[in-house]
């Protein structure tokens, strides 16, 4: 199996015990699952006052909605709910097989790492026999990783394509020094591979009838838009500045061309023919194949970085990530629950003002001082 990331989940996926195979059968003294939504603890927290687990999200939204203790009934000021770590540990330690084992996936470990391991619902993960949603939105076609690579490739009908006869697929320009030609560049005489207007490697390169000159597509079009005229030999009349593909040029550009990924010097190791060189690299854009490609965080920060280092920015780092309140699990950004958010919220834990050495939620304050014994009458 590769490796698995030691993080892990901000928001633990929930797992039955029939979805589950285990690899050593689990001691029918071990509490693992919780009486409220049936599944393996998550996060168990133990009650004070019969002494059961729950999930930490399943006996908060108990309390939180005034209920009583699902399993003996005692009302909701009677009682109180802490971390059960050595459960946790036993819990998240159970070693399991993927749920995917019967499809061929041959991972166990953890169970705190199979959902790193499955990453469900997201195109990329670690385990192949995953079933998932294809990579392009309008597509609706599912199917294991490993079999939507070759669909996304040859069979999907909303994947990318360029024309094989104008390229008319939007491509990113190059300047000639800006590329790492695998081999040494050597370009047919009768071939021209710059644009003498923009300077860059050609895009859809067009031949115009004036003077024979190679140029962009665009570059034409904004010539005759602005003043009408070629701009290599400023022949104006409409019949003689015509312009067409100029195939061989056009073959030679994206078929002969082979390059390098121009983030190699960063590491990456990435070859292949110029036209798929945009594509790899994903200009501007959060998801890419290149790691190596330097682009902006995709919350609302400013950050810019490699693709693989914002990774962990984003996981750990980014002020305006989104974040949930480890006391009353409000859900905003990161910046706010850590600073205006603690201020107001109702569950963060306070210090009695008679220094009874209670911790107690600001909502209970008033509660607990009726019933305070340092609290004068």
């Amino acid at each position: 199996t590769g490796l698995v990331s030691e993080s892990l989940p901000s928001s633990p996926e929930k797992f039955s015990k029939d979805e589950l195979s285990f690899v050593e059968e689990v001691p029918k003294q071990i509490e693992i699952e919780c009486p409220v939504c049936l599944n393996i603890l998550t996060d168990p927290q133990q009650v004070s006052c019969c002494g059961h687990n729950f999930c930490k999200s399943c006996i908060e939204r108990v309390k939180s909605s005034n209920g009583s203790c699902p399993m003996c009934n005692v009302g909701h000021s009677k009682y109180q709910s802490f971390a059960d770590k050595n459960l946790s540990r036993i819990v998240n330690g159970l070693q399991v097989y993927c749920t995917n084992k019967v499809k061929g996936c041959q991972w166990k470990g953890d169970l705190k790492y199979l959902p790193t391991h499955l990453n469900k619902g997201k195109r990329e993960g670690e385990c192949q026999y995953e079933e998932v949603k294809c990579r392009y939105e309008e597509c609706q076609t599912r199917g294991q990783r490993q079999h939507l690579n070759v669909h996304e490739e040859e069979w999907c009908d909303q994947r990318p394509y360029s024309c094989e006869h104008c390229y008319e697929e939007a491509m990113a320009r190059f300047l000639k020094e800006d590329l790492l030609f695998v081999e040494e560049l050597k370009v047919p005489a009768q071939i021209e591979i710059e644009c003498p207007v923009c300077l860059h490697i050609l895009t859809d390169p067009h031949q115009v009838s004036c003077c024979g000159r190679t140029l962009c597509k665009s570059c034409i079009e904004r010539a005759r838009a602005s003043n009408g005229s070629c701009p290599m030999c400023k022949e104006g009349m409409e019949e003689r500045f015509r312009y067409s593909v100029d195939k061989d040029c056009l073959h030679f550009v994206n078929f002969s061309l082979q390059v390098y990924c121009t983030n190699k010097p960063k590491g990456c190791e990435w070859k292949g023919n110029l036209r798929d060189l945009s594509t790899h690299l994903s200009k501007g854009k959060r998801e890419g194949d290149c790691l190596f490609e330097e682009v902006k965080c995709r919350y609302e920060c400013q950050t810019k970085d490699q693709r693989q280092k914002l990774v962990i920015h984003e996981k750990d780092d980014c002020n305006e990530r989104p974040y949930k309140c480890e006391h009353c699990a409000l859900e905003d950004r990161y910046i706010f629950i850590t600073g205006d958010h603690l201020n107001t919220c109702p569950k963060y834990p306070t210090t009695c003002r008679n220094n009874c050495a209670q911790k107690i939620p600001r909502e209970s304050i008033s509660d607990h001082l009726t019933q305070c014994p340092l609290e004068r009458m």
